[in-house]
């Protein structure tokens, strides 16, 4: 997931900055090794100061395995948008997650991955400093690659300290964003197996290309979707909904908001699981446009957007499991949110993943007030000037 320019990678953020580092370990030149990932030399580093054996003891794995380490850059996150980076960077890293599964699905003859929740003990055994966590690991069978193949970078190319030799600085808000990942992370490693190899019908070369390719839409058209693809997105994102929620024990919905779609008259709303209409607060459709856009912190996409799907979690549910079923509820967001693309490109429409609304907002444009909005999906037709390659700019993390 790289492109052309050094010091970007490939992501479906939009440009946001949400740094997620990937390390993988995995058994090489008759040794377990933890290997850094640089997205802009496409190789990787040896890392020598983490104890590889200790890691281990706590994720036992065959010599045939490998895992990949999401590690999300916390201080760099939260610099830029405060406390609600958090919830950032784990959408952001499940978008690479998924992407990741779905290659995995298509390469290998295995289709079951395991995704891990690390414990306490095993997020501090890596000693990463200043604001840098393990979110969760991905472990894949080595059958679609040869670890010894790995291209290791020349050592004089080493990657430098992220902070310039210096620690970031320490405010509050990382502090609570700190506080608030310790004590999501259990007494005990969690391991979920996922297999979605039924869901997605992408052949592989349209999905190298879309790897190669994903854009999102800075700006949508007046143009209409049709009522097709909208179900057609509609019954995907459901079924798969449905698995994640039955994978991660969670309770995540998605409320439609449609607004401009051929087909469909005037704005409508609906949970599309039991397709159980929800009254539209605004039934005028300017005045209903003019408070999404205001929802949405008047972000110009919203302003022709045909329909936005809002992922949401049970307040309840949220406030009685407080943080480790928080993090999932992001965590199974975001993969939706990567998803969605993916649905998208089948049916020849543009979406784009948006982090940045008032909760409160949203929920006064339905009946749905006892929901938590996580995160929103719009879709649209986008002005052909309008897409933007979806290319963050990545850092080294200080290892």
């Amino acid at each position: 997931f790289h492109v052309n320019d050094v010091n970007k990678r490939k992501s479906p953020s939009a440009g946001a900055l949400y740094p997620i580092e990937l390390i993988l370990l995995s058994f090489v030149n008759n040794q377990w090794r933890f290997l850094y990932y640089s997205f802009s030399s496409h190789s990787f580093y040896i890392i020598p100061d983490i104890d590889t054996t200790l890691y281990i003891s706590y994720y036992p794995l065959s010599k045939d395995e490998s895992q990949v380490l999401f590690i999300s850059v916390f201080w760099r996150c939260v610099q830029k948008y405060g406390v609600r980076g958090y919830r950032y960077s784990y959408i952001d890293a499940a978008c690479i997650a998924e992407s990741l599964t779905q290659l995995y699905t298509h390469c290998s003859q295995d289709k079951k991955i395991k995704l891990n929740f690390p414990s306490r003990t095993c997020d501090h055994c890596l000693d990463l400093q200043y604001g840098e966590a393990l979110l969760f690991s991905l472990t894949l069978r080595n059958n679609f690659f040869s670890p010894d193949s790995f291209r290791f970078a020349d050592q004089k190319h080493k990657p430098r300290n992220s902070s310039a030799g210096f620690a970031p600085y320490v405010s509050s808000n990382l502090m609570r964003v700190l506080d608030f990942h310790d004590k999501a992370l259990g007494d005990k490693n969690t391991t979920y197996y996922f297999d979605a190899s039924s869901i997605f019908k992408i052949n592989s070369t349209e999905l190298y290309s879309y790897f190669d390719n994903r854009n999102s839409a800075h700006e949508f058209n007046t143009g209409k979707i049709d009522i097709t693809e909208y179900n057609k997105i509609k019954e995907s994102i459901k079924k798969y909904c449905t698995l994640l929620n039955k994978m991660f024990d969670t309770k995540i919905g998605i409320i439609s908001l449609v607004t401009n779609v051929n087909g469909i008259n005037g704005i409508q709303s609906e949970n599309i699981f039991d397709s159980t209409p929800l009254s539209v607060q605004q039934k005028n459709s300017v005045d209903f446009m003019q408070q999404l856009c205001s929802a949405c912190q008047e972000q110009i996409i919203m302003k022709n957007t045909s329909f936005t799907f809002i992922i949401y979690g049970e307040t309840e549910e949220h406030l009685e499991s407080k943080h480790g079923q928080y993090c999932k509820n992001i965590l199974a967001a975001g993969f939706i949110c990567s998803a969605l693309y993916s649905f998208a490109l089948e049916n020849h429409i543009c979406t784009t993943t948006i982090g940045g609304f008032s909760e409160k907002k949203i929920n006064n444009l339905y009946e749905g007030n006892d929901s938590l909005p996580i995160v929103l999906q719009t879709f649209g037709l986008p002005t052909s000037e309008s897409i933007k390659v979806d290319a963050v700019k990545t850092i080294i993390l200080n290892i």
